[in-house]
């Protein structure tokens, strides 16, 4: 919990030793090139994990530089040693997460998780071991300069690479894994906007404080043009705000800051070096409170223009705090656990939530970075962010109100750093940075610290292992122990990393056709490298699909028999792996579920028992979940259960009224039980009170389709089409209907909407060729649904960035992007969730 001010290659007689600068060097050279140009660096590998990848090369890069700090330590034998309260608040939080994520009850995913995400606990130690490592550069200003311009450079490259991607298209520059003009090589669309912003804010005060050449001044505002153009692109609305306010203070600072400070320039002297902050200043702050004031409009005409629309959505502050009362109800000093808050989430989510398109989205986050913490670490990780924010506020007050005088460089790079580091904190307590974002806000915290360290007077321990035997052996042992901790520390992590890597590879190579067992082999291999549940539960995932299709052979062979013998075995193992690692995710235990659901239709004797048993703990684990009571449902009816199949399916409607495989079951169950006309006027009771829900005239038109009233089957089908345009099941069974009545026509049209909303279902594809042969009975009974079924029933799909492609019209989520005005957004768009009938 210390900052370092290292200057190891002064000894007692204030004699430079040259190896020991020289080692002090390569590690302050390393560490300003890695996070200056980490906003640009990847790996350019499909299959690669991205932020990891960042993550990692951070690591590495954190390893690298405390191996030559070490070895400029044991060569100088010397050591300096401040406190400065900002970076004590950085390790008290990462001291938190540690005890939050060690009293979690899932320690591996609370301090790694699968790819060691921003939330997790070893993520906040990085954070704070970064900027303490800023300590090195404290005895070069020109490293910390070199820093801001690596910065500066990677935004300008950034820039160049959109505006190529804009105008040539996406498929320019992609590499082959930025695949959509939301792509960027810095992580995510919105981290893209924060970073511009933190660009914008550093270069308008470099204007304003150094003595610039005046190529050097026309090319700063060259960035700060070029920011402003990507920040239109990306729409961010809290970057506007920031940007809009910082804008307003600078100016009245700039106009007035001579008469505050008695020496008030002469006219003569007013030229374009001191006229050129006050226009740019002003430019940023016009620009930020037109985006501010009409946004919508704006973006809407840019987005129109550029083809680009992004709107990411995260939980409502509102939906945040209600999770946290509940969290605090239950676990109120350390919270759920670091990386938890998924779990929180589908424990006491807002039932209203099912109502919407995020009814079986996982939210890994908050409204904000630090809102999350709060439901993650407790009240111990409140306070220990307040007191993180505390000591920043503090130190940055005694700053700009310190009268010391002192080097101009330095006070810029304190007052920038600052500046930099209120930006970012400040963004997350309303916004959720990725890796990148963060590690870079780490670094200036760390500059702001050294800087702070420098220009207000700081007691210093120095530690000179000369001095005294015993000392110097303590000190020779501190650092081999740092090396050797950080040296395994990475192996570790490599492991994962590779694992994950395999991993990725193995799920890419499906879509190139690869057999299912060399894909079992990969999925091994990466459980074998470094195990996780996730592994575990794909590698049984792959034995159901294999159980699945040896049930379906009609006369199976002595050797079927052999493989179907062996895919339950490894199922049943690995998904027991998968709850051994992970008893708390509900998704291991529908896989286990559904592995025994399997061997019971196969008449294994107590399977059915095990999959009620499993189905039953799912439910526990995400009681709000309607899929969960959906799948037991279907196991009952697998199981000739039809009661118990009828009990699970209304409460799944109960908590999701347009769940649309909940309702056909139940038309299917009460079809199958002879009780259709019933059904037919049970619903027709139920859509006087939701005549509004699609859902349930797809449920009529099924039941009516049935009966073959298809009159009827064809107005309440065409009605449920009318409430939802893109219902693709309704249409399906519309074109069913259709062809009943002989209009192969009528038929294909709605095929060929179905098609456009399922591009990937090569089954509807089959059935408009057999349309199109003229087979009236292409489409057969019921059962037979136009969009692909879930072959893997889960507890939902965790997710850190969810996109809509419109307005989400719930207030239990929050838009990050200013909304498009209506008719302005282009049709193509970015989207990971969508609609329930699509």
């Amino acid at each position: 919990m210390q900052q370092t001010n290292f200057n190891p290659n002064v000894s007692d007689n204030n004699v430079v030793d040259s190896v020991s600068a020289s080692f002090l060097k390569l590690a302050q050279n390393i560490l300003v090139l890695v996070i200056g140009l980490l906003p640009i660096l990847f790996v350019p590998v499909s299959y690669a994990p991205f932020n990891f990848s960042k993550t990692m090369l951070v690591v590495m890069a954190m390893t690298v530089v405390l191996l030559f700090l070490s070895f400029s330590i044991l060569r100088s034998c010397r050591v300096s040693l401040q406190l400065p309260l900002v970076l004590v608040g950085l390790w008290i939080i990462a001291g938190v997460s540690l005890m939050s994520a060690i009293l979690s009850g899932d320690i591996s995913d609370s301090l790694l998780g699968g790819n060691m995400g921003v939330r997790t606990a070893l993520f906040a130690v990085l954070l704070a071991l970064v900027a303490t490592m800023t300590g090195i550069l404290k005895s070069s200003r020109t490293a910390i300069i070199r820093l801001y311009l690596l910065l500066v450079l990677s935004s300008c490259i950034l820039f160049f690479y959109h505006v190529m991607r804009m105008f040539f298209g996406i498929d320019a520059l992609s590499f082959g894994i930025f695949s959509s003009s939301t792509s960027t090589p810095l992580g995510d669309w919105n981290d893209l906007a924060v970073f511009f912003g933190l660009i914008i804010v550093m270069v308008m005060m470099a204007l304003e404080q150094l003595p610039l050449a005046k190529i050097s001044r026309y090319f700063l505002c060259g960035v700060v043009v070029a920011g402003l153009f990507m920040l239109a692109v990306i729409n961010y609305s809290a970057v506007w705000w920031v940007l809009g306010v910082v804008g307003l203070v600078q100016l009245m600072y700039t106009l007035t800051k001579d008469r505050f400070s008695g020496e008030q320039l002469p006219v003569e002297e007013s030229s374009p070096a001191k006229m050129l902050p006050i226009v740019m200043t002003s430019l940023v702050f016009v620009i930020s409170l037109a985006f501010v004031i009409a946004g919508s409009s704006i973006g809407g005409f840019i987005s129109e223009k550029t083809g680009i629309s992004y709107i990411e959505v995260r939980p409502s502050i509102t939906a945040t705090l209600d999770i946290t009362r509940q969290v605090y109800a239950e676990n109120p000093v350390l919270g759920v656990g670091s990386n938890r808050f998924a779990d929180a989430w589908r424990q006491f989510k807002n039932t209203q939530i099912n109502e919407t398109v995020f009814w079986n989205t996982n939210f890994e986050a908050g409204s904000g970075y630090i809102p999350t913490a709060l439901v993650n670490n407790g009240i111990l990780g409140g306070l220990a962010w307040v007191f993180f924010l505390g000591a920043l506020l503090y130190t940055g007050a005694r700053l700009m109100f310190s009268t010391v005088h002192v080097d101009k460089l330095w006070y810029f790079i304190a007052t920038s750093s600052l500046l930099a580091t209120l930006y970012f904190w400040a963004i997350s307590i309303i916004y959720n940075p990725a890796t990148v974002m963060l590690l870079v806000a780490a670094a200036c915290t760390g500059v702001y610290a050294l800087s702070y360290s420098k220009i207000i007077e700081h007691r210093t321990y120095t530690f000179a292992a000369g001095r005294s035997r015993a000392l110097s052996v303590a000190l020779i042992g501190l650092v081999m122990i740092a090396i050797v901790g950080s040296v395994s520390g990475v192996y570790s992590l490599s492991r994962h990393y590779v694992a994950l890597w395999g991993f990725n590879k193995a799920l890419a190579s499906v879509q190139e056709g690869d057999e299912i067992d060399v894909l079992e082999a990969a999925v091994t291999r990466s459980y074998q490298t470094a195990p996780n549940d996730s592994y575990a539960r794909e590698l049984a995932y792959y034995q159901v699909l294999q159980l699945n299709s040896l049930l379906q052979v009609q006369d199976p062979a002595d050797t079927d028999y052999q493989k179907f013998e062996e895919a339950a075995a490894i199922g049943i193992q690995a998904a027991q792996a998968a709850v051994t690692l992970d008893p708390t995710d509900p998704s291991n235990h529908m896989r286990m579920g559904e592995v025994y659901s399997l061997l019971s239709i196969a008449g294994v004797e107590g399977a059915g028992d095990r999959a009620v048993a499993a189905f039953a703990e799912a439910a526990r684990l995400d009681p709000r979940n309607p899929q969960v009571p959906f799948v037991q449902a279907r196991h009952a009816a697998l199981s000739d259960d039809n009661a118990t199949a009828k009990q699970f399916a209304n409460q799944a409607v109960s908590m999701k009224s347009n769940y649309t495989e909940a309702l056909i079951l139940l038309a299917q169950l009460e079809i199958a039980d002879g009780n259709t006309a019933a059904a037919i006027a049970n619903v027709r009771s139920v859509i006087t009170f939701e005549p509004n829900n699609p859902a349930r005239y797809y449920q009529l038109g099924i039941l009516l389709l049935d009966q073959k009233s298809l009159v009827e089957a064809k107005a309440a089908l065409s009605r449920a089409i009318g409430l939802d345009n893109n219902y693709a099941n309704a249409r399906y069974y519309l074109a069913a209907v259709y062809l009943q009545e002989g209009n192969s026509g009528a038929a294909l049209e709605q095929l060929r909407v179905v098609s456009e909303l399922n591009p990937d279902n090569q089954e509807i594809k089959n059935l408009i060729d057999q349309v199109e042969a003229g087979d009236l009975n292409a489409i057969g009974s019921s059962d037979n649904q136009a969009n692909t079924e879930v072959d893997t029933p889960s507890s939902g799909t965790n997710n850190d960035d969810v996109t809509v492609e419109e307005d989400p019209e719930t207030d239990l989520v929050t838009p990050v992007n200013t909304i498009p005005a209506e008719g302005e957004v282009p049709d193509e768009s970015n989207s990971e969730t969508s609609d329930e009938g699509s």
